[in-house]
């Protein structure tokens, strides 16, 4: 990102959920339908939420691995 977001513009794009006040790192997945469908066609939708699954599982193993306070799914409901 080139901008430097406010704690408080965090909070408003979080919708205000206290579980993120804390955090130091706060990571976003972004993901661009149109090229993903013109690509792989009507299987682009599901694909874009298997890669997302496939990134958010290493990035917890990468934080596990590194002793990292990583919360795990069930803590996050």
């Amino acid at each position: 990102l080139q901008k430097k977001f406010t704690t408080m513009e965090i909070s408003k794009m979080l919708l205000w959920q206290k579980e993120f006040s804390g955090a130091n790192v706060i990571m976003f997945m972004t993901a661009v339908h149109a090229r993903t469908s013109w690509k792989y066609g009507p299987r682009g939708y599901k694909l874009m939420h298997l890669d997302a699954g496939h990134i958010g599982q290493n990035i917890y193993l990468i934080g596990e691995t590194m002793d990292f306070s990583v919360p795990k799914q069930e803590e996050q409901h």
